[in-house]
């Protein structure tokens, strides 16, 4: 690189880390992209507020502010021009904190790190005529009005990009540079209006200029990190193979607070089954009711937020009155915890929970299960094995013992067949809760097919490449032997394991080889390369099934995108979302519009780890239906809109059922429409107006269902209007918390017994 490209590049690079430094309270290096996504979300929505004279831009500021820290000027966000220089500023945080990467997040990056990081190609020219000198920007009145951006010529002309051929005319639309004091001019050569390729930039100072601050053109080289994998052993993955899930762990029946078993007299169930879900008194999944007697007394839970739960608890205790809550365990969301305060001594205590499920299929039939972890079973107690039944009534009862367990599988005459049902809401007529099943039988061959690993090796990874390491290989594993394959490890370049696809057999020793390689994690996540090589050496008589392990945190995040929606029909894309931050929004869309399927595999889970690779490559050996979209019918042209969920529909596989939940008033028919090989498929779905029925089963299931959406679903294509969509639904997904009477992180039951 010579001297005057080295300038360039630093001085660009330290223009970049001193504005920052100047206007952000904390280090660059403390914000990762997720928060300054969510940051860009809260400016979508303080930008509407501002439109609607709305009164929450006080409180949406403090939000943005306690994300993005400025060291002074922390005002209201209420004017255009303050907001769209946030949005700016955004931009450069996530710029920096993106391209750092590629830097190795050295304080002190290397010349050729830097350069790698500005994602162009940069090469100085030798002296050439000078042709024409741009003159300047003058911003559309779309800017001025909308952005609060202020023009450096009134101008005589009209909007538009100006070229003048006089050096002077361009000079003073010109500002120094921060660090070096350098003015840089952009020449173009141009023919009847159209820039051609050939662009140079020209340094230059004025004597009025005095900024004289001093670049540091410091080198420091990359470490490379030590993994406990070495050269002469062989990876691990026993502790991500068939490893026993914790819950099934977890002691059974009523603790004391030492931990003691507190026997329990009794465990009853009742259950009742409406088609596809089910309402059960008994403790598991959508907790919608929390009842306890004692000593004649009936106390009735309430749902509120969490705090506030606790904090009423808590003084009940103190004041000697009884108390019971039940809260969701933040690791788990499908473990309830009950915790009882001060229970008299030699009382009878009852405790009723009553949940919704969704049931699930097995071989295409319903299963209903009941575990036996609430209590074990009392098998001495079991019934008699008898079977009385007509055309329409079936009655079972049980003669040997239960076991740990109980399952019922219910056999439909057409379980394929897309159903729908609505339920009216006993409170308000004018509420009404839908619910589709689509369960689609096609086609199961797609021929030959191969797997490329592509493995992300960049800098963002480098504290978890072991975890890395055994996810890849358990899935390399897992894989049946006849499968064709390669592997590809990349950051700002790629490396192949072998120069075409293989066969599984006697490659374990190249793929150990491999992975000590991401030992070394560093760099940026340049996908986009990667993509493009993978469809130029695509063959469309064979289906092509990319797995794609990476935490989501890519370089140039268009380009990718853009590349994954012009892969060839024979190309798909499944995601394994690896890290304790990935971008889950970003790998969810990638699989999406892959045809694919995204998983997360958490450390903290492991033992899910084995199932959800398992699914990936079951489903990469099954055809899929793609652009899956819902059009609810209503009768009402001013009936509110639908609240769906999940609100985006991702890909179905054979096999595999998709079930739609929706606050859709009016409604009793939908259109499903999707896309499979190709060709569009459309179904008319409906229910009548007598099957419809009143109750709150399908309304707390849907409530629930767009609560998970919520957490863990994408809700707009665009990640920015994603997180502003969620920052504005949080109020809403409290709301049907309680008004369903749903346990979720937010808010949990709470009982008092109140005492003399």
């Amino acid at each position: 690189m010579t001297s005057n490209l080295s300038h360039l590049v630093n001085t660009i690079w330290a223009d970049a880390q001193g504005n920052l430094k100047d206007l952000l309270a904390n280090s660059i290096h403390s914000y990762i992209l997720a928060d300054v996504v969510r940051a860009e979300g809260i400016l979508l929505q303080i930008k509407e507020c501002f439109e609607k004279k709305d009164e929450k831009l006080k409180t949406l500021s403090e939000e943005f502010y306690s994300i993005i820290k400025l060291k002074k000027n922390n005002n209201v966000l209420d004017n255009a021009k303050i907001i769209s220089r946030m949005f700016d500023l955004c931009q450069v945080v996530k710029d920096v904190v993106g391209v750092s990467e590629s830097t190795n997040w050295k304080t002190i990056p290397s010349l050729n790190a830097k350069y790698k990081a500005l994602g162009c190609n940069i090469k100085e020219l030798h002296y050439e005529a000078l042709v024409h000198f741009i003159r300047g920007l003058l911003l559309p009145k779309v800017v001025v009005d909308q952005h609060g951006g202020e023009r450096t010529d009134v101008g005589m002309l009209g909007n538009g990009i100006y070229f003048a051929s006089a050096a002077s005319t361009c000079i003073k639309y010109s500002k120094p540079s921060q660090t070096s004091g350098s003015r840089f001019m952009l020449l173009c050569e141009l023919n009847l209006g159209k820039t051609k390729v050939k662009k140079h930039i020209v340094e230059f100072k004025l004597a009025s200029d005095n900024v004289h601050h001093t670049l540091n053109n410091d080198v420091s080289e990359d470490e490379g990190i030590e993994s406990d994998f070495d050269s002469e052993s062989e990876l691990s993955i026993k502790d991500v193979d068939s490893v026993q899930d914790p819950l099934s762990k977890v002691v059974s029946g009523l603790q004391s607070s030492t931990n003691q078993p507190v026997p329990l007299t009794a465990v009853h169930i009742r259950a009742k089954l409406q088609e596809f879900s089910s309402e059960k008194l008994m403790f598991k999944n959508i907790i919608c009711s929390f009842e306890a007697f004692i000593n004649g007394k009936h106390i009735v839970g309430k749902v509120k937020e969490k705090e506030q739960a606790r904090k009423e608890y808590k003084e009940a205790i103190q004041q000697g009155h009884g108390a019971y809550l039940m809260e969701e365990q933040e690791e788990s969301p499908d473990v309830f915890t009950v915790t009882v305060g001060n229970l008299p001594p030699n009382s009878d205590v009852l405790i009723k929970i009553t949940y919704v499920a969704e049931l699930s299929l097995e071989d295409d039939q319903i299963s209903f299960s009941l575990p036996g972890c609430v209590a074990p079973w009392v098998k001495d107690q079991a019934l008699a094995t008898k079977m009385q039944k007509t055309a329409t009534k079936a009655v079972v009862k049980m003669n040997d013992p239960l076991g740990t367990s109980f399952q019922l599988l219910i056999a439909l005459a057409e379980i394929h067949v897309p159903r729908m049902w609505v339920q009216k809401s006993p409170q308000d007529s004018d509420k009404q809760a839908c619910m589709l099943s689509f369960f689609p039988e096609f086609d199961g061959d797609i021929g030959d097919h191969e797997v490329i690993f592509l493995i992300d090796a960049s800098n963002s990874l480098k504290d978890h490449f072991i975890e890395l390491q055994k996810l890849v290989y358990l899935t390399y594993e897992k894989m049946p032997q006849s499968t064709k394959f390669n592997m590809v490890i990349f950051n700002d370049t790629y490396k192949e394991l072998f120069p075409y696809s293989r066969f599984k057999d006697e490659s374990k020793q190249q793929v150990m080889s491999l992975l000590k390689l991401l030992k070394n994690c560093n760099g940026g996540t340049h996908l986009w390369s990667v993509l493009k090589m993978i469809e130029m050496l695509s063959c469309e008589s064979t289906m092509k099934n990319v797995f794609l392990f990476s935490d989501g945190h890519i370089f140039d995040e268009i380009s990718t995108l853009a590349r994954i929606r012009n892969l060839k029909k024979n190309v798909r894309l499944f995601t394994f979302g690896v890290g304790t931050t990935p971008n889950k929004h970003i790998l969810q869309k990638m699989a999406c519009l892959g045809s694919g399927y995204f998983e997360y595999f958490d450390k903290n889970a492991k033992s899910k780890w084995q199932k959800k690779v398992e699914l990936q490559l079951e489903k990469c050996q099954q055809p899929v239906l793609t652009n899956i979209k819902i059009h609810w019918i209503q009768h009402d042209e001013d009936a509110p809109k639908p609240l769906q969920a999940p609100n985006e529909i991702t890909t179905l596989f054979n096999g595999n059922r998709l079930v739609v939940y929706g606050f859709v008033p009016h409604c009793t028919m939908a259109n499903l429409s999707a896309i499979l090989n190709g060709k569009e498929l459309n179904t008319i779905v409906s229910t009548s107006e007598l099957s419809t029925t009143v109750g709150l089963t399908i309304h707390r299931l849907a409530a629930k269902s767009v609560i998970n959406d919520w957490n863990d679903g994408m809700l707009h294509q665009d990640q920015y209007k994603h997180e502003a969509i969620k920052a504005e639904m949080k109020g809403k997904i409290i709301q049907l918390s309680i008004e369903y009477s749903i346990v979720t992180k937010f808010t949990s039951f709470i009982a008092v017994e109140e005492r003399e």
